[in-house]
């Protein structure tokens, strides 16, 4: 879904969904295996070493599995602090 990301940029990569229906995101399925998904007005695809989430009410966060606390939730990358082993 991220055909941008690399594993030693230092970079998240987030595919933003905009308000739509399902029948519109149901379309767009096809074109994730080609990256052409990234062309569509419901999609946003950014590219960043920080980024801070918020809501309007504290919320649960999960990541990769594991309760990490809840929201506000500020997370940057530091680049070459991860090794990677594939």
């Amino acid at each position: 879904m991220a055909p941008l990301a690399k594993l030693n940029d230092g970079m998240f990569d987030f595919l933003i969904v905009e308000k739509t229906t399902r029948l519109k995101l149901l379309m767009l399925f096809p074109k994730i295996f080609s990256g052409k998904h990234l062309n569509s007005p419901y999609l946003r695809y950014v590219q960043t070493n920080r980024i801070k989430i918020e809501t309007q009410y504290p919320e649960i966060v999960n990541i990769d599995g594991e309760i990490k606390g809840n929201t506000s939730l500020e997370i940057i990358v530091h680049k070459q602090k991860l090794k990677v082993i594939c």
